[in-house]
């Protein structure tokens, strides 16, 4: 090892290193890098530019069958992979070679992931993993592609309306065996033109609403909206009890079809016109006062109107169970958390995954799932960053989105 530092300080002579000023500038930045670490020893942390640089540098002495990759890189090429799309990625590949992994390695990263779902499957053992003792669960459907798929990793097809079972869907219920098992399929089964998801909101146990958990998905499924209100009940309920075996409890359920949200959206949608018919027939003499004196006169009282909103949110029903010391405080603090929003945010992250060249926005049943899975990894490196060498951009703060 002495042979080898004495050789390299042979090579590293002043002529060399003015020959090569990127080596200089390295050489002046690892320095500066070594007095900032020494200056914050109690408080440590890693440059991911320093890790990207070594992992570089490291690989180009390497022949490209023996490059190697931290588990930092391997993360960052999955996050790079996840949000800019294949084409990116392997414009990087090209141009940056040594610096990422190979698409195969990426692509059996991403398979032998811990955020593989299947359709119709729940995936409630993993909701330990969301340190949420509590949270909500919210269902909605969206429209989709109808085009069936044949997944190979259960053997089964996708796209078929999913059957159910006292309201629950059954999981790889399209698996073929023979050709017969696949015409008898295609002629007794009717494809599905919705897509209908699960998710589970969790709530923090302590009062940081800078780290709210994202929505975690819970089930995927084709359907064709038939099915009955008991059928719904029956799933709510075994979403329930399974959720309450993996030491979850379900504080309520939303759908983006409750006739309580109808009432509130009639409500918001008529005060605005009146505030707006109020506003434009007035004229400057009109005192405020007496614009809002008009729109109380054609609107609903105000008692009645602060009984809907906390209605839809079923506030009530949470005071009286934090009240009882049933809830934590974060239930109400959470409040505006209890909504199908989460459903109609991973619809649009998963469209937005279609790539810049694709004239296609919308996806299949098995597109979305696969899409899914890469959404959970990266939404799984932004929730705990702070244990990883790099950096997302700021999402808006919660408060002001309220507000």
């Amino acid at each position: 090892m002495n042979d080898d530092n004495q050789s390299y300080l042979n090579i590293l002579t002043k002529e060399f290193l003015d020959n090569h000023p990127l080596l200089k500038s390295l050489i002046r930045w690892y320095q500066q890098m070594d007095v900032i670490e020494n200056n914050n020893k109690n408080n440590k942390t890693h440059n991911f530019l320093q890790l990207f640089i070594d992992n570089l540098t490291n690989n180009l002495t390497r022949s490209p069958n023996n490059y190697r990759y931290d588990e930092s890189m391997k993360n960052f090429a999955l996050c790079l992979y996840i949000l800019g799309g294949k084409q990116t990625y392997e414009f990087i590949c090209l141009n940056l070679y040594g610096s990422i992994l190979n698409l195969t390695t990426l692509g059996d990263l991403i398979k032998t992931s811990n955020m593989a779902l299947n359709e119709a499957e729940f995936r409630f053992e993993y909701l330990p993993q969301l340190h949420s003792s509590f949270g909500f669960c919210s269902e909605d459907t969206t429209g989709v592609i109808r085009k069936v798929e044949y997944d190979c990793s259960t053997n089964s097809f996708v796209r078929f309306a999913t059957p159910v079972t006292d309201g629950v869907p059954l999981s790889q219920y399209f698996q073929v065996d023979t050709f017969n098992d696949i015409k008898e399929i295609y002629d007794m089964s009717e494809q599905a033109r919705l897509l209908n998801v699960h998710m589970f909101q969790g709530i923090q146990s302590d009062d940081n609403t800078t780290s709210i958990p994202r929505p975690f998905l819970l089930s995927a499924y084709g359907i064709n909206n038939n099915f009955t209100a008991l059928d719904v009940l029956q799933r709510w309920l075994y979403i329930y009890r399974n959720c309450l075996k993996n030491g979850v409890r379900v504080i309520d359920f939303s759908t983006g079809l409750e006739s309580a949200w109808y009432v509130v959206f009639v409500c918001r949608i008529w005060w605005s016109w009146l505030k707006k018919e109020a506003s434009s027939s007035s004229s400057k003499r009109t005192t405020a006062c007496e614009q809002q004196n008009h729109i109380n006169k054609y609107f609903i009282t105000k008692p009645a109107y602060l009984s809907v909103e906390p209605n839809a949110h079923n506030m009530l029903y949470m005071v009286l169970l934090v009240k009882q010391h049933s809830l934590p405080k974060q239930a109400l603090i959470n409040i505006h958390l209890f909504n199908s929003q989460g459903c109609e945010s991973l619809f649009r992250d998963a469209r937005s995954l279609s790539g810049s060249f694709s004239t296609i926005v919308n996806f299949t049943v098995n597109n979305f799932i696969k899409r899914s899975q890469k959404l959970a990894i990266l939404n799984q490196f932004k929730y705990d960053q702070s244990e990883h060498n790099f950096l997302f951009q700021s999402i808006i703060n919660i408060n002001t989105m309220i507000d």
